[in-house]
């Protein structure tokens, strides 16, 4: 049976958007592309309710990554 080893990568979140104006950088192609050089594959995201009310109700963004890959 495949093991498998997880990477948890916090997103920025704030009123402009997932990564507009925060002082936490945003994942870049760059840094993307690295961690799949590493082996990693994203395998999901995890929103959480910001609990702001717009006018469609509360706003769900994504808050974390998860990458994973096969354990050596």
């Amino acid at each position: 049976m495949k093991e498998w080893e997880y990477k948890i990568v916090d997103l920025p979140k704030n009123d402009g958007g997932v990564f507009e104006g925060s002082h936490i950088p945003a994942p870049t192609e760059d840094s993307l592309n690295e961690l799949g050089k590493d082996g990693w594959e994203l395998a999901m995201s995890l929103p959480v309710r910001d609990g702001k009310v717009s006018g469609s109700g509360y706003v769900s963004l994504p808050t974390k990554i998860v990458f994973k890959r096969p354990k050596e």
